[in-house]
């Protein structure tokens, strides 16, 4: 049986597909988005923006394709299930109707071997910041969505459109906190040394483990969306559970090929454990 995870970015690979062949313009948004840009897999469902004045023929073309297609109350998205996978294709992004400008900002991506427009990281950390509320405000989420794809992002055009959300205001305090950011007043100073150059470094790290990460979500030959990569002390730590000591050696082969054009300084050590199978 395959992971929920594989099968949701099969879903994903499907429901753009679709869009494609109809020319419906689009592109990937939300944590799939942020996936495609270095971050984790998504793991409930896959986000697409359209127009509204497609909104009506992308239904169509969503059921035609075998699809259950359901259009909420809330008037901002419609719903379509892939076998009980969810793909929302929302016309009205966190409160600001999507357009062409948007839509031109989006950068052609090759997500898990398709080729699609994914939305610009920036305008993802936009639309998950206006998105928050008293009712949801999820920083944890958010934070994993955002650590790994923090160099894609204008951060002073952030501060600057959501300067008036306290809860805009208070993530990205606390992005600062944890050095994933540099703060306002630090943007455009001299080189930063001692605590602020350890924070650029550990940031350097975490995008390597996210990176590795990636490399063996997508790869081909690997799959595997279990394994997290812990970068330090000049060690790349891989560790989860596969199935069988093959796997577990070609999830090796494909971080080292990694590391080897990415980082040959940086050793490997393969932690991976073996889920042991048994006979039904």
């Amino acid at each position: 049986m395959s992971h929920p995870q594989v099968l949701l970015l099969e879903t994903m690979k499907k429901a753009a597909s679709i869009l494609q062949q109809a020319g419906i313009p689009f592109a990937l948004a939300g944590g799939a988005a942020a996936y495609a840009r270095g971050g984790a897999p998504p793991v409930h469902d896959v986000d697409f923006v359209i127009l509204a004045e497609d909104s009506d023929a992308a239904a169509v073309v969503f059921a035609d394709a075998g699809m259950t297609v359901e259009r909420p109350p809330e008037g901002w998205l419609i719903k379509a299930f892939d076998e009980g996978r969810m793909v929302d294709l929302i016309y009205v992004l966190a409160g600001q109707p999507v357009n062409w400008q948007l839509l031109d900002r989006a950068e052609r991506i090759n997500v898990a071997a398709v080729e699609m427009p994914v939305l610009g990281a920036t305008d993802i950390v936009l639309s998950m910041l206006r998105s928050m509320s008293e009712h949801h405000a999820d920083f944890a989420l958010t934070l994993t969505c955002v650590r790994p794809m923090r160099e894609q992002v204008d951060w002073s055009e952030v501060r600057e459109a959501l300067n008036g959300s306290a809860f805009a205001r208070a993530f990205l305090v606390l992005l600062e906190e944890l050095d994933v950011i540099q703060g306002p007043a630090s943007v455009g100073s001299a080189s930063p040394v001692g605590p602020a150059s350890a924070g650029s470094a550990s940031a350097e790290l975490e995008n390597l483990a996210g990176r590795l990460e990636q490399a063996l979500a997508t790869d081909p030959r690997t799959h595997e969306l279990g394994i997290r990569v812990e970068v330090a002390g000049g060690i790349a730590s891989l560790r989860g559970e596969v199935a069988g000591e093959q796997r577990r050696a070609l999830v090796a082969a494909v971080a080292a090929e990694v590391l080897t054009e990415e980082a040959p300084e940086i050793a490997l050590r393969n932690e991976v454990m073996l889920t042991e199978v048994r006979t039904p």
